[in-house]
């Protein structure tokens, strides 16, 4: 769904106040599609990475994100 929002937002925004045309709309949108469609898939290869890292290092992890949400909240308070 936030992929179709993205999209109508993006061709609506960007692409119809200077294009009219229907090879232009039909080119456009089938370069976000192409695009979106590679950071989605960019987007899950390096999740599938990280998850194999916190699986791997999850008490160190767990340990680093301890320490700095404690300092962020130190820092808040200060």
């Amino acid at each position: 769904m936030k992929v179709f929002v993205s999209a109508i937002m993006s061709l609506q925004m960007f692409v119809l106040p200077y294009y009219q045309s229907w090879e232009a709309l039909v080119f456009f949108a089938t370069f976000i599609a192409i695009c979106g469609t590679s950071c989605n898939l960019v987007w899950s290869g390096f999740g599938s990475i990280a998850a194999s890292l916190f699986a791997k290092y999850t008490k160190l992890i767990n340990t680093v994100l301890a320490v700095s949400l404690i300092f962020c909240a130190v820092c808040l308070w200060i």
